[in-house]
């Protein structure tokens, strides 16, 4: 919203950009909202449309850094190199859907985006005093090295988020399991033993 209401002052070129990918994932997630609630939409849409719109975002931010200083360039290409494996990945999550590891590994592509998206922010417009200098070539080999260990950090994240809903998942399971057990064993104790009603019961 706060795009499309500046869009059309002085620096509505970056507004323009920034609004062709917002729409995109907009559009992505409005077809899977009407999906999950029944509208008839072809299978595997929403998917298609998280590979337009991951597309679209990696075009505009490859030809997004003219006339920019060279560690805004840097910081950016970063992310430009890893947007085609988030593509990649996201063709295997919807062709493998079943199964756990495309999924984790799809989620682990989104997540260097969101993380290095919000570095991204502290390096060029940091609410303190800024320390970066653009033109240092020292300054962008200490951006690179961050990019990396937010490769390294995202990736232990996605383990350990991973291993917790297994846990839970797990838990879970087995509270069904021995709820279904003691619901059995009441039932089985409710019922008269067979001999008892043999006995109980006269026989005409």
């Amino acid at each position: 919203m706060v795009e499309s209401i500046s869009a059309f002052d002085g620096a509505w070129v970056g507004n323009a950009q920034h609004m062709s990918m917002f729409f995109g994932f907009f559009l992505c997630y409005l077809i899977g909202i009407l999906m999950d609630k029944g509208y008839p939409i072809p299978p595997y849409a929403d998917d298609a449309f998280l590979i337009l719109a991951l597309t679209v975002e990696w075009i505009l931010f490859a030809y997004h850094l003219h006339g920019r200083s060279p560690l805004d360039v840097l910081v950016h290409t970063l992310l430009v190199n890893a947007i085609p494996a988030g593509i990649l990945l996201a063709f295997l999550y919807a062709w493998k859907k079943s199964q756990i590891l495309p999924i984790l590994a799809f989620m682990y592509a989104w997540l260097i985006q969101g993380t290095w998206f919000w570095q991204v922010g502290f390096i060029l417009y940091p609410p303190w005093k800024s320390t970066w200098n653009v033109e240092s070539h020292e300054h962008m080999t200490i951006a690179t090295v961050i990019f990396i260990a937010h490769l390294f950090l995202d990736a232990v994240l996605i383990l350990i988020l991973n291993g917790f809903i297994a846990t839970r998942s797990r838990g879970r399971r087995r509270l069904e399991k021995g709820l279904e057990e003691e619901k059995k064993s009441l039932l089985s104790q409710g019922e008269p033993d067979e001999a008892v009603v043999r006995k109980t019961v006269p026989i005409p």
